[in-house]
């Protein structure tokens, strides 16, 4: 859980710099150490990944306990390539990250290495679902940077509502950012599994129709953003 408290940690230092009128160096200190400290659990995570991969002789997103670790990772990649500019946006992905890895670690998920099923055997499961299952890393990071836009919203006033304002800008349009995003991995990774389908079963609707929330995500999504 150490992404959770960093992430937490961080969260409520980068608050309190907005909210002071002259932040204190000491604060501005803490807040690098904690960036520091989830860029290398970051990469402990990835190394982790990177590990199990070698064991299990195969691409580590086949179950439903690699996919948890494996969006939990993109979330956490999306959060460091969209918060280069926005240091909340770090601290946002590293707390929802902690979320995924505690769900990922529930009893009902078994998190032993084992053979891969034979329908996942395919060259599809490095393509298809590795687009696919890392297009819910940005929706995700565009969800809890919608909550802490509305947080910094109601903690808004005369007094900082400058400061305020400038980050609730920079927040919204890197969230926009993030489902962009998002939507065309979706939007691709359905486009492959049709793919998938279609050399498996002969026809391209067939692995789509199983998974109608994707389809719908990407057809309706572009509507209601413009």
């Amino acid at each position: 859980m150490w992404y959770a408290w960093f992430g937490v940690f961080l969260i409520i230092l980068l608050v309190s710099e907005i909210l002071m009128k002259k932040p204190l160096k000491e604060l501005r200190y803490a807040i690098q150490f904690h960036k520091v400290v989830i860029i290398g659990l970051f990469v402990v995570h990835m190394a982790g990944l990177i590990t199990r991969w070698y064991i299990s002789g195969h691409a580590p997103w086949s179950d439903a306990y690699e996919s948890l670790l494996y969006v939990a990772w993109a979330i956490m990649l999306f959060g460091l390539l969209l918060g280069r500019k926005s240091e909340l946006t770090m601290a946002a992905a590293a707390f929802v990250v902690a979320i995924v890895l505690w769900v990922a670690h529930l009893n009902w998920l078994d998190p032993d290495v084992a053979n891969i099923q034979p329908v996942l055997d395919s060259y599809w499961l490095m393509i298809h679902v590795a687009v696919i299952v890392a297009s819910y890393g940005p929706f995700a990071l565009g969800m809890i940077l919608g909550i802490i836009t509305f947080i910094l919203m109601i903690f808004s006033n005369d007094k900082n509502k400058k400061r305020m304002d400038l980050n609730i800008k920079q927040l919204t349009y890197i969230n926009e950012a993030a489902i962009t995003i998002g939507l065309i991995m979706l939007t691709i990774g359905n486009f492959l599994g049709g793919m998938w389908a279609n050399e498996s079963w002969g026809r391209y609707w067939a692995g789509i129709l199983k998974r109608p929330g994707r389809l719908l995500a990407s057809l309706f999504m572009p509507l209601y953003s413009t």
